[in-house]
Formats: C-alpha cells, sequence, structure tokens
C-alpha cells in the first residue's frame, strides 16, 4: 500500500474505521446532516448484503443522532427516498402500518424496527414486490 501523500485542505479523506472527513461529508465542524460520518454495521463476510446488515444499516441512517430509537415516520420517509417510491404507494402504506400500527409515531427501538421490517419484508416478498435484501445508505 503506497502512502498517501499530503491533501488539500477541505479535501475528502479517510478515517479511522473507513468513515471520511471533506466537504458533504462531516469534516470541518459542520452541523449533522444526512451525509455525516456515522457508525455503519461491520458488512457481512459474505459477497451479498443480508437482510440483518440491511435493516441495520437502515436504522442507522434513521437514527443520526444515535437515541437507539426511530420514528416510523423518518424510515417510511427513507426507505421512499432509496427505493424512489411515494409514501402513498401501497406498499409504503403497509409498512407505515408494520411499523406503527396504532398510528401514534412512537419511536421504535432496534429488536422492535427489526420485527416489524422483517414482517413487511416477508410480506413484500410474498407478493413478490421485494426479491432482495433492502438497499444499505
Amino acid at each position: 500500500m503506497a502512502a498517501e501523500g499530503p491533501r488539500a485542505p477541505g479535501a475528502a479523506g479517510p478515517l479511522p474505521g473507513g468513515a471520511r472527513e471533506g466537504p458533504g461529508v462531516g469534516g470541518g465542524g459542520e452541523e449533522p446532516g444526512p451525509l455525516t460520518a456515522r457508525p455503519v454495521p461491520p458488512a457481512p463476510a459474505e459477497s451479498g448484503c443480508s437482510d440483518e446488515f440491511a435493516l441495520d444499516c437502515t436504522f442507522a441512517a434513521c437514527d443520526p443522532e444515535h437515541t437507539g430509537s426511530v420514528l416510523p415516520q423518518r424510515v417510511v420517509e427513507y426507505v421512499a427516498a432509496v427505493t424512489g417510491h411515494s409514501g402513498h404507494e401501497g406498499r409504503l402504506r403497509a409498512l407505515r402500518r408494520a411499523l406503527d400500527p396504532a398510528a401514534s409515531g412512537a419511536a421504535l427501538d432496534l429488536p422492535r424496527f427489526r420485527a416489524a421490517m422483517g414482517t413487511w419484508i416477508a410480506a413484500c416478498r410474498q407478493d413478490g414486490s421485494v426479491t432482495g435484501a433492502l438497499p444499505g445508505p
């Protein structure tokens, strides 16, 4: 591996653990945002992306404040953004119901999130709507 030379100020570069710094990626004292570097679960050993890994990445993306919980609405908006679907479409309405059956907006911790998402993914696969793991962030 070749040694890295000096970088221009503000140039993106690797940080320990694979995170990156630089404009738009969390460097320079920016406020947290969608591209702010945050811990991501380690990738699975196999070449594919497992459902568990995709769910953990989705949870991390929807919990940028690292509270340990996510809001159902934020998850639905994230899934809509990464899939290109509208939140008003049937599958995303079903996701909203799976995450928040009482429509109370109560936050979910990781185990409840995984259970609800797993149920939704299984239903989508049964309907032929999902063929693989969810896309990661």
